[in-house]
C-alpha cells in the first residue's frame, strides 16, 4: 500500500518492482486510497485515509473467505495509519478470519504517532507475525512530518525498539543506507532490535 504523495500508478509500479526483484511467486495486490499525491496535500491525505478504512476491509475480509491463501501486507508512509486503523477495527469487530490470514505486517517509513500507534496495537491482542517496522533516523520526510503534527517523533524514524518495546515487533534501522551515509557497513542491514515479549 502505498503512502503521502503517490497516485495508484505510482504503486503499481512499485509493487511490480518489488515483486520482479525479490522474484516473488504469488499474486501482488495494489491497494490505493485517493492520495493529492502532492506534498501539500498532507492533511487532505489524512483525512481520506480515514475514509478508505472499509474499503481496505472489503478487499481483505473477501480475501480471506474465498482463498486459503495467507496475506502479507506491505505498508509504506501514511498508508500505515489506514492499516493500523483497519487491523484494529477488524480486531475490535472479532473478524478473525482475516487477522488469522495475515502471514505478516511490513511497516516502511511508517508516518504515524508513536502513541497512536500503541494505541492502535493494544487493541490487537496478537499482532501478525512477523511484524517489522522499517525505521530511519535520516528520514527528512517522518522529521517533516512530526513537526507538521507538533511531535519530534514519527514511528518511521525511532532510534531503536524501545518505544515499542511492549509490542511484539521488529525494528529494522536501516539509517545507514541513507544518502547521507556514503559506505554504510556491510553488517549496517542486520543492527535491528528484535523485541519478542
Amino acid at each position: 500500500m502505498h503512502g503521502l504523495n503517490n497516485t495508484l500508478g505510482d504503486s503499481v509500479f512499485r509493487i511490480a518492482q518489488i515483486t520482479h526483484d525479490f522474484a516473488i511467486d504469488a499474486a501482488a495486490i495494489s491497494f490505493g486510497w485517493l492520495s493529492a499525491a502532492s506534498p501539500l496535500g498532507y492533511l487532505y491525505d489524512r483525512s481520506t485515509t480515514l475514509l478508505a478504512r472499509d474499503e481496505l476491509e472489503g478487499p481483505l475480509t473477501i480475501l480471506a473467505r474465498q482463498t486459503n491463501a495467507d496475506i502479507l501486507l506491505v505498508v509504506h508512509s501514511m498508508g500505515t495509519f489506514l492499516t493500523m486503523e483497519t487491523l484494529r477495527h477488524l480486531s475490535i469487530s472479532g473478524n478473525q478470519a482475516v487477522l488469522n490470514h495475515l502471514s505478516g505486517v511490513i511497516l516502511l517509513s511508517a508516518d504515524i504517532d508513536i502513541e497512536v500507534f500503541k494505541s492502535q496495537a493494544c487493541r490487537i491482542p496478537m499482532l501478525p507475525q512477523p511484524f517489522f517496522i522499517f525505521t530511519s533516523a535520516n528520514d527528512r520526510i517522518r522529521r517533516l512530518s512530526a513537526l507538521l503534527t507538533g511531535k519530534t517523533d514519527r514511528l518511521g524514524n525511532i532510534a531503536n525498539a524501545e518505544p515499542v518495546s511492549e509490542f511484539k515487533v521488529t525494528v529494522v534501522d536501516v539509517a545507514a543506507f541513507s544518502k547521507d551515509n556514503a559506505t554504510p557497513p556491510c553488517d549496517s542491514f542486520l543492527t535491528c532490535s528484535d523485541q519478542h515479549l
